[in-house]
Protein backbone atom coordinates (compact mmCIF):
# COMPACT_ATOMS: atom_id res chain seq x y z
CA UNK A 1 0.00 0.00 0.00
CA UNK A 2 1.09 3.44 -0.82
CA UNK A 3 1.13 5.17 2.75
CA UNK A 4 1.60 8.60 1.12
CA UNK A 5 -1.71 8.60 -0.99
CA UNK A 6 -3.52 7.07 1.52
CA UNK A 7 -2.64 9.60 3.85
CA UNK A 8 -3.61 12.18 1.18
CA UNK A 9 -6.73 10.22 0.54
CA UNK A 10 -7.58 10.44 4.67
CA UNK A 11 -6.65 13.91 5.18
CA UNK A 12 -8.68 15.04 2.28
CA UNK A 13 -11.74 13.57 4.01
CA UNK A 14 -11.06 15.71 7.05
CA UNK A 15 -12.39 19.10 6.23
CA UNK A 16 -10.55 20.88 9.22
CA UNK A 17 -7.01 19.26 7.71
CA UNK A 18 -8.18 19.82 3.71
CA UNK A 19 -8.37 23.80 4.93
CA UNK A 20 -5.22 23.91 6.66
CA UNK A 21 -3.22 21.71 4.29
CA UNK A 22 -4.01 22.66 0.75
CA UNK A 23 -4.04 26.00 1.98
CA UNK A 24 -0.27 25.51 2.82
CA UNK A 25 0.55 24.57 -1.04
CA UNK A 26 -2.01 27.27 -2.22
CA UNK A 27 0.41 30.15 -0.62
CA UNK A 28 3.81 28.16 -1.47
CA UNK A 29 2.67 28.55 -5.29
CA UNK A 30 1.91 31.86 -4.60
CA UNK A 31 5.53 32.63 -3.21
CA UNK A 32 7.00 30.55 -6.06
CA UNK A 33 4.53 32.12 -8.74
CA UNK A 34 5.44 35.84 -7.31
CA UNK A 35 9.45 34.99 -6.72
CA UNK A 36 9.47 33.95 -10.21
CA UNK A 37 8.12 36.84 -11.78
CA UNK A 38 10.39 39.21 -9.48
CA UNK A 39 13.15 37.19 -11.34
CA UNK A 40 11.98 37.10 -14.35
CA UNK A 41 11.94 33.95 -15.19
CA UNK A 42 9.55 31.84 -17.08
CA UNK A 43 8.07 28.46 -16.16
CA UNK A 44 10.36 26.54 -18.36
CA UNK A 45 14.03 28.59 -17.38
CA UNK A 46 12.56 27.86 -13.62
CA UNK A 47 12.39 24.28 -13.95
CA UNK A 48 15.50 23.91 -16.45
CA UNK A 49 17.15 25.31 -13.31
CA UNK A 50 16.10 23.58 -10.37
CA UNK A 51 15.52 20.34 -12.72
CA UNK A 52 12.01 19.77 -12.45
CA UNK A 53 9.00 19.27 -15.31
CA UNK A 54 7.58 22.42 -16.16
CA UNK A 55 4.51 20.26 -15.22
CA UNK A 56 6.17 20.49 -11.85
CA UNK A 57 6.39 24.33 -11.59
CA UNK A 58 2.97 24.74 -13.10
CA UNK A 59 1.43 22.55 -10.19
CA UNK A 60 3.41 24.61 -7.70
CA UNK A 61 2.16 27.85 -8.85
CA UNK A 62 -1.17 26.18 -9.10
CA UNK A 63 -1.12 25.75 -5.36
CA UNK A 64 -1.41 21.40 -6.18
CA UNK A 65 -0.43 19.47 -3.60
CA UNK A 66 1.68 15.93 -3.32
CA UNK A 67 4.73 18.00 -4.44
CA UNK A 68 7.65 16.33 -2.52
CA UNK A 69 9.57 18.72 -0.23
CA UNK A 70 12.65 18.21 -2.30
CA UNK A 71 10.88 19.32 -5.09
CA UNK A 72 10.36 22.63 -3.14
CA UNK A 73 13.80 22.57 -1.83
CA UNK A 74 15.13 22.74 -5.55
CA UNK A 75 12.91 25.37 -6.26
CA UNK A 76 13.33 27.65 -3.53
CA UNK A 77 16.99 27.14 -4.05
CA UNK A 78 17.08 28.52 -7.37
CA UNK A 79 14.69 31.60 -6.41
CA UNK A 80 16.79 31.92 -3.78
CA UNK A 81 14.18 31.93 -1.04
CA UNK A 82 14.96 31.16 2.65
CA UNK A 83 13.26 29.43 5.52
CA UNK A 84 13.64 32.84 6.76
CA UNK A 85 11.22 34.40 4.04
CA UNK A 86 8.88 31.52 3.98
CA UNK A 87 8.62 32.32 7.23
CA UNK A 88 7.89 36.06 7.30
CA UNK A 89 5.77 35.31 4.04
CA UNK A 90 3.54 33.58 6.63
CA UNK A 91 3.32 35.70 8.95
CA UNK A 92 2.20 38.49 7.01
CA UNK A 93 -0.53 36.45 5.54
CA UNK A 94 -1.53 35.49 9.29
CA UNK A 95 -2.20 39.12 10.33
Amino acid sequence: MDLINYGYRVAKGTSEFDETFFSLSAHLGKLVFATRLEKKLTQQELAEQAEVSPKTIHRIEGGAGGVTDNTYDKVFDVLEISGEEIGEYFLQKSH
